[in-house]
């Protein structure tokens, strides 16, 4: 037997080294993942995923909320970040409602042109069944999906590019 001829190491080298090239890209990656693991999607509220029995405005996005009879300093804290968040979308505002929930039974009295008071059972009852807090504020999409969840004393700033940013990327949506 002769030895291995020196073309055949050199081949042999090369074919290792693309082996080499080819799986480095994958390993790298599985090593990045492991090693430095991604961090969650940035969101501010919370994302929901959650039909609701009834469509509250359909065709229209919501933002919407408990309120209680009377109206506490908390709920008309609500009230106001809510009508804020509607006004400072700017030319969506049109696409984007304020949709105050009351109680079945409640006497209700809204004194501001852009909120809508609801009387609905259904949706406060979809709400609990959910264990959603219903002192929260809740973006609905125009087929009745809850979105995303905002909770008491939340940062209306962030909120504000958050609802901006779902109500851009879905154009089409209402």
């Amino acid at each position: 037997m002769s030895p291995p001829a020196a073309g055949g190491r050199r081949a042999r080298r090369i074919l290792i080294l693309l082996l080499l090239l080819t799986a480095a890209p994958i390993l790298l990656a599985t090593a990045a993942y492991y090693w430095w693991p991604p961090r969650g999607g940035a969101s501010y509220g919370q994302l929901i995923v959650q039909p609701l029995p009834v469509a509250i405005a359909p065709g229209h996005w919501v933002l919407a909320s408990w309120a209680p009879v009377p109206c506490d300093a908390d709920c008309g804290q609500r009230l106001d970040n809510a009508r804020r968040l509607r006004v400072a979308q700017g030319e969506a505002a049109s696409r984007l409602d304020v949709v105050w929930l009351y109680p079945p039974g409640a006497t209700v009295s809204v004194d501001a042109d852009d909120v809508h008071a609801v009387v609905d059972a259904g949706v406060l009852v979809a709400l609990a069944a959910g264990m959603h807090p219903l002192d929260d504020l809740y973006l609905i999409d125009p087929h009745g999906n809850l979105v995303l969840r905002y909770p008491a004393g939340f940062e209306p700033r962030r909120a504000l590019v958050e609802i901006g940013k779902v109500m851009k990327v879905n154009r089409g949506m209402g």
